[in-house]
């Protein structure tokens, strides 16, 4: 769990992110981490748990910035932060392609936004 969390300690310290944030990607990796769902490596985990605590505590930093500070790639921050959100019990919410498509971000924004009122 140490590793976990020093991956976010200075992950979040190089993207100038919050206690706030911090704290809540610890939750989210420490409950990735304990998950039979979720199997990944610890880096992957505090990557996708920072982006993840970053939308959800609304100082958005993008999953290319994520990225190279973490040095996780895209593709798996993009899964496993969709694998930690709904393994935590949020929905998310899926566009209809004939309508606006918003971005991903945006539509995880409005479903957390949503679930926490």
């Amino acid at each position: 769990m140490s590793t976990c969390y020093q991956y976010i300690n200075h992950a979040c310290r190089d993207l100038d992110l919050s206690r706030e944030v911090q704290w809540q990607a610890k939750l989210f990796s420490e409950h990735a981490l304990a998950s039979s769902q979720i199997n990944r490596e610890r880096r992957v985990i505090a990557a996708a748990s920072i982006y993840a605590a970053s939308v959800l505590c609304n100082e958005k930093r993008t999953q290319g910035r994520v990225s190279d500070v973490t040095g996780v790639s895209l593709t798996p921050i993009r899964q496993v932060y969709q694998e930690i959100l709904t393994t935590r019990g949020f929905e998310l919410e899926h566009h209809n392609p004939d309508r606006y498509k918003p971005s991903r971000v945006e539509r995880v924004v409005k479903t957390v936004r949503g679930v926490l009122k």
